[in-house]
């Protein structure tokens, strides 16, 4: 079997967050109203709600009535991938900067981001090109470039472990166990009121007024400045009040309050990485979802600095019909199976193809051009650093 032969990797299962998870939704325009604690969309009181990412299902009828259209929380696919991109990087960085190599930043924009500039080169590239990104380490499985070479790693959107979506056939009926009824996908989500607080204009900090320079000046101009944005909104929401009706009124401070959605903890998820692949490039599949699986630095998702995002994961690993459990344990103290000799070769192509990883081929791959065949004859211990090449598109 040649080096570069072909296999078929599955890795899934389930990730379950144990924090209140976020991915934002930029789009969304809602409302909280703290006095009802109910999300409306388009309306002009309350405060602003920042959403979470959804999907809208056509629910079948089941479970005794017929729910409709139901919105449920998603971690995107998009996400998903982008974590396993720049993990995998880093795996390819570490093993560089220990060799004392580095990167042109062309090949390091395109290993993070997929493509170097905003405007890719949209000619078709001939055959041993493909033929030579397909077969590299990283480019090979998560693609990208000048040319915008398509992967081999295909990543679904994680879905709630909802029946509904099971009887759609979303999610695998292997998985019904941990199926939420679908009449609870309300459940799903929840919103938490933030209040922003000032410790100077609510007078929070007793020692302020040792500790800020022209105390007295300062907290005047700040009152002055709040009275006037209070009196602006209060003009904007009735025009026939005037400021001498509202300027002796201070103020409240509501204007703090914000909103977020979250995904509620103990929500089960279902997410899968499928590939057609080298062993070298299974293997380095692996050591990317390793290092999200630690969640050393950031779980799911954003807020991480305040704990949000932390999940547990339960998955398998089939390649070419043989399944294994490939992670045991859980966050920092995750590792791989090393009692499976599957993973053992997968671990052992990936740290053979990462010891031959060459900067200046990977620049030449991401800025489809060749390298010369001086810069290749070159032994990587003696090679000078790459340079930057101009231009970039």
């Amino acid at each position: 079997m040649t080096a570069d032969a072909l296999h078929t990797i599955r890795i899934e299962g389930l990730f379950r967050t144990i924090t209140p998870t976020h991915i934002s939704d930029v789009a969304t325009n809602l409302r909280y109203e703290p006095s009802t604690g109910r999300v409306s969309r388009g309306s002009r009181s309350g405060f602003p709600v920042t959403g979470q990412r959804t999907l809208t299902y056509r629910m079948p009828d089941g479970e005794g009535e017929d729910l409709g259209y139901i919105q449920v929380p998603i971690l995107p696919a998009n996400g998903l991938r982008g974590r396993l991109r720049r993990a995998g990087a880093a795996e390819v960085e570490d093993a560089l900067v220990a060799r004392g190599l580095n990167l042109t930043w062309q090949a390091y924009q395109a290993m993070h981001c997929g493509a170097v500039t905003g405007t890719p080169d949209g000619s078709a590239p001939p055959l041993d090109e493909v033929r030579a990104i397909r077969n590299h380490l990283f480019m090979g499985l998560f693609g990208g470039g000048n040319r915008m070479t398509p992967s081999r790693l295909r990543v679904s959107t994680a879905l709630p472990v909802l029946q509904g979506l099971i009887d759609l056939g979303a999610i695998p009926d292997a998985y019904a166990d941990e199926a939420i009824p679908t009449t609870q996908w309300r459940r799903l989500m929840e919103t938490l009121p933030i209040v922003r607080r000032d410790d100077l204009a609510q007078h929070l900090d007793p020692r302020a007024e040792d500790i800020v320079a022209d105390y007295d000046s300062v907290m005047h101009e700040q009152f002055l400045l709040d009275t006037a944005r209070r009196a602006a909104r209060v003009r904007a929401a009735s025009p026939s009040i005037t400021d001498e009706m509202v300027t002796d009124d201070p103020p409240r401070g509501l204007r703090a309050l914000s909103a977020i959605q979250v995904i509620t903890p103990g929500t089960p998820f279902y997410v899968r990485f499928d590939a057609r692949c080298t062993e070298a490039q299974a293997g380095l599949l692996v050591h990317a979802l390793l290092r999200i699986l630690r969640q050393e630095n950031t779980g799911l998702g954003g807020k991480s600095a305040i704990g949000y995002g932390r999940f547990t994961h339960a998955l398998t690993l089939s390649l070419d019909g043989e399944t294994v459990d490939p992670f045991p344990g859980q966050f920092e103290g995750t590792r791989l199976q090393l009692k499976s000799t599957l993973m053992v070769r997968l671990a052992d192509a990936f740290e053979r193809e990462l010891e031959l990883i060459d900067p200046v081929v990977l620049d030449a791959l991401v800025m489809a051009k060749r390298a010369t065949e001086e810069e290749q004859a070159l032994p990587q211990s003696t090679r000078r650093k790459p340079k930057s090449t101009s231009g970039g598109a």
